[in-house]
């Protein structure tokens, strides 16, 4: 056997061991008609959504950089060479009590699996309407989070609505991340989105036959929401964090804001064990869209014990307009 012979014998056994290495875990919705597909492969770790056998979301590379406070270095979960998970499956069928919501109580039904290597966790649920997916880090020592990587990969440059940040420049996040997350809908396919403006959730995506998927998340805690970055050459959105103010300065209407003068290098710091949900909910049509709860069933459970002093009520932005909350107006006189 020549050089070359043995060159390629040894490419051809170092592609088999890579391959075996790839492993794809699936997790359906309770009808069977979404469906959740995690590859953990040796690039990395993606999760590709189906509606029956249309691909609604093309693999899409989850990942995450932190570092316990103990240590030197960070360190990329769920990244490169990741080792293959254990994997735990749940079926979930019950009733969420919901006195200060829509419904009086929503349907919780969806199946689970949780795949764990170590301290690391991914918790994918399969709901009806929606899929949704969360990181876990089990650590008995706090740790800080550097980066998340959360992308959303489209099979097709498809039609989105999304909202800019309204203030800032162009091209300076930083300048963008002080707004009140109000502006109007902008109508473009995703490359035609500028990639030097961060859009704010929910983006909403048509795909063919009036089938929409709704890109947001659930269950914030001690984390900053996340900001989608469209407008490459491909049709991805993906995730930007603003990293923790470090110094601040008082200003603004009536001195009542705290501007950012500088920032840390992390987005969050003695994080929970569990991160947000990032969601993507399904729909068939606008009506189907509009009656989803998965966010709602995402939350966590209420906290109030005593909810019967809550009562509907009408509000003029008192808030804005009349600012009677304080002592001394309006009501409290």
């Amino acid at each position: 056997m020549n050089i070359f012979q043995k060159c390629i014998s040894l490419f051809i056994a170092v592609m088999t061991v890579f391959a075996a290495q790839a492993k794809n875990y699936e997790v359906a919705s309770p009808s069977g008609d979404l469906r959740a597909v995690v590859s953990v492969t040796n690039s990395g770790t993606t999760l590709s959504v189906f509606a029956g056998e249309t691909e609604v979301l093309a693999p899409s590379p989850i990942s995450i950089t932190i570092k316990e406070n103990n240590e030197s270095r960070t360190k990329v979960l769920w990244g490169m060479n990741s080792k293959q998970p254990k994997v735990r499956r749940s079926f979930v069928d019950e009733m969420i009590p919901a006195p200060v919501y829509k419904r009086f109580q929503v349907k919780d039904r969806y199946n689970q699996m949780v795949l764990s290597s170590g301290k690391q966790g991914l918790v994918v649920r399969a709901y009806d309407d929606g899929i949704a997916y969360r990181l876990t880090y089990k650590s008995n020592i706090p740790y800080t989070v550097y980066n998340e990587q959360a992308d959303f990969t489209f099979p097709a440059d498809y039609p989105m609505y999304a909202s800019y940040v309204k203030r800032g420049d162009d091209g300076d996040f930083e300048s963008q991340y002080i707004n009140s997350f109000e502006n109007t809908y902008e109508h473009e396919s995703i490359t035609k989105f500028k990639s030097s403006r961060l859009l704010f959730l929910p983006v909403l995506v048509e795909l063919p036959h009036g089938m929409k998927v709704c890109i947001t998340e659930a269950d914030l805690d001690n984390y900053p929401g996340m900001y989608l970055v469209g407008g490459g050459d491909t049709p991805v959105l993906t995730s930007h964090f603003a990293p923790v103010p470090k110094t601040t300065v008082q200003g603004g209407h009536n001195m009542l804001q705290k501007f950012v003068t500088s920032r840390e290098e992390y987005i969050a710091r003695d994080a929970n064990a569990q991160l947000p949900w990032r969601v993507i909910a399904v729909a068939g049509n606008d009506a189907e869209l509009a009656a989803s709860d998965i966010v709602f069933r995402l939350g966590k459970p209420l906290r109030i014990a005593d909810t019967s002093w809550i009562k509907p009520g009408k509000v003029a932005w008192d808030w804005w307009n009349a600012w009677t909350l304080f002592k001394g107006r309006g009501l409290y006189k």
